[in-house]
C-alpha cells in the first residue's frame, strides 16, 4: 500500500543507504519530490515539530522501517536496527526496542 507523496531530508536516506533498502522509498510511497508532500521523510526532532505545525504528516526511518515491515516488505526489523547504531547512526534504543516489541520481535541488547 503506498502512502502518497513524501519528502526526505539527508539523514533518513543516509540511513536507508546503510541499510541498503532505499527501495523502500519507491515501494512505501507513490512519489518522492519536494514542494507539495503528503508525508515528511525527516528524523531531526526540531524539524519534525515545525513541519507538523504545518500540519505535514511526518515518518523518521524507523517509522519507515516499520512501516514496510507491516507491509510485509521486510521479514525482520531487529537486524536493520542493529545495522544503524553499529554504523554510528543514533537512535534511542528505548525506541527501537518498543517498536520491536509492538512488531513481535524481541528487543536489543546493547554490549
Amino acid at each position: 500500500m503506498k502512502n502518497g507523496i513524501v519528502i526526505a531530508d539527508a539523514g533518513p536516506i543516509f540511513s536507508l543507504a546503510v541499510l541498503g533498502k532505499l527501495e523502500l522509498l519507491n515501494a512505501l510511497f507513490s512519489e518522492i519530490k519536494i514542494p507539495h508532500a503528503d508525508f515528511l521523510l525527516i528524523d531531526d526532532k526540531k524539524a519534525r515539530k515545525i513541519a507538523e505545525n504545518f500540519g505535514l504528516n511526518c515518518i523518521g526511518t524507523i517509522g519507515l522501517l516499520a512501516s514496510a515491515k507491516r507491509n510485509g516488505l521486510l521479514s525482520e526489523l531487529a537486524p536493520l536496527f542493529r545495522t544503524l547504531i553499529d554504523g554510528k547512526r543514533y537512535y534511542s534504543i528505548e525506541l527501537l526496542n518498543q517498536i520491536l516489541i509492538n512488531n513481535n520481535e524481541l528487543p536489543l541488547t546493547i554490549n
